[in-house]
């Protein structure tokens, strides 16, 4: 079976910017700028970060989620933080699926 590289899926090359220890992320929420082509932004986010042994650290937010929600202080979430993030934001993500008309034109993945 042949790998295709996807572009929700990110697996490092090189050392991470972000203060977790992470081997790669996970793009849980972007905006969508082509529907068609399935372009994504970078204006709104949420990345999961994951060890190299798939365990989740945290998530990592864009700082216009983080301007919308000045209950958080830091662009980078764990524990209970990151699950009460997510929970805020859950009927938004639409767990598990992608459907672009009822998410008003957002994409988001679990």
């Amino acid at each position: 079976m042949k790998h295709q590289k996807s572009s929700f899926i990110r697996q490092y090359v090189r050392a991470s910017k972000s203060p977790l220890e992470d081997a790669s992320t996970i793009l849980f929420f972007a905006d969508v700028v082509d529907k068609q082509t399935l372009e994504l932004g970078h204006t709104h986010y949420i990345y999961l970060h994951r060890d190299s042994v798939v365990k989740t650290l945290g998530i990592s937010i864009s700082n216009p989620l983080l301007e919308a929600n000045p209950e958080f202080t830091a662009r980078y979430q764990d524990g209970l933080e990151m699950v009460v993030f997510l929970l805020i934001h859950i009927e938004q993500m639409d767990v598990c699926k992608v459907d672009f008309i009822e998410t008003k034109s957002l994409v988001y993945f679990l």
